[in-house]
């Protein structure tokens, strides 16, 4: 009877202590391992817009498994110091390296919207196109990009906000320094599209580029942004050539439009490179009636 006494207190020794083991290794040891191989990772604490300083009130961090954690994912506060946003972020989204940025080397693509007053009205997501200026002073052309695909088209909206067929502008995707130069271009005239061609060399029109720095743009740019009646006054020989924009109205034509401004409608889309065909609401550079 003393033997199965004895054999019972150990039965319920060992039992005890495996079950007291058991009990640490879960609630103690394990959990001590687990946060071992555990660091934290960056997170969004909001939504954060391109360009945005990252910050203590925008940035928080949550703990992630180490083997889960790749290269590019941030772990440290201080790698975020001085940097902003390269693209939008969403709320509780993981930060990466590719989304921060220090001071940009203008290579940085982005979307830009483009308007001009001669958009054709079948362009198309996809489209190669070539975007130019047309100076306010002396009707001077320059090419601006040289090759760039439409990705997005943005349609005019009516009163309702209801959308239409007329195109309103295209988005391309260009870098920060192309679009310094775009808006810089704006400046010194009217802005137009035309679809790319690829043309041989013999046949294609050779384009001086869109240069800001030069002193020709500069000097353009200075008349242009100067009073109409300055410029007016200026322009002695009312024989140079001189023009105005018309808004295109439904049922216009070319031949209709050159007979109210006494011009021919060979000498309209001259004025207008590329424009082949008419919408309502277009831009058209037209000859004074008195020119």
């Amino acid at each position: 009877m003393r033997g199965k006494n004895k054999l019972l207190l150990t039965v319920l020794l060992i039992t005890f202590v495996a079950t007291s083991g058991m009990f640490y290794y879960q609630n103690v040891y394990a959990p001590k391992q687990d946060e071992k191989n555990k660091v934290f990772v960056l997170v969004a604490k909001k939504d954060i817009s391109e360009g945005a300083a990252f910050t203590p009130d925008n940035i928080g961090a949550i703990k992630m498994d180490k083997n889960m954690v790749l290269p590019n994912f941030i772990t440290n506060f201080d790698e975020m110091k001085g940097k902003t946003a390269s693209t939008d972020l969403f709320s509780n989204e993981i930060v990466t390296k590719r989304q921060t940025t220090g001071v940009s080397d203008g290579s940085k693509k982005f979307k830009l919207g483009i308007e001009a007053a001669n958009m054709p009205t079948s362009i198309k997501n996809g489209d190669a196109v070539r975007v130019f200026v047309q100076t306010t002073i002396g009707n001077k052309i320059f090419e601006i990009f040289d090759k760039k695909e439409v990705v997005n088209v943005n349609f005019k909206k009516s009163a309702s906000g209801q959308e239409s067929q007329l195109v309103e502008s295209v988005d391309l995707l260009v870098s920060d320094k192309e679009a310094v130069t775009y808006f810089d271009a704006q400046k010194a005239g009217s802005i137009f599209i035309v679809r790319f061609n690829n043309l041989t060399e013999k046949d294609t029109v050779i384009t001086p580029k869109y240069d800001m720095n030069s002193d020709e743009i500069k000097k353009l740019k200075v008349e242009a942004e100067k009073p109409d009646f300055t410029r007016s006054n200026m322009q002695e020989d009312r024989s140079a050539d001189s023009s105005v924009r018309y808004t295109v109205r439904t049922g216009d034509t070319f031949e209709s439009i050159s007979k109210l401004f006494n011009v021919t409608p060979s000498e309209i889309k001259k004025l207008n490179p590329g424009v082949t065909s008419l919408s309502p609401g277009d831009k058209l550079n037209v000859k004074r009636e008195d020119a």
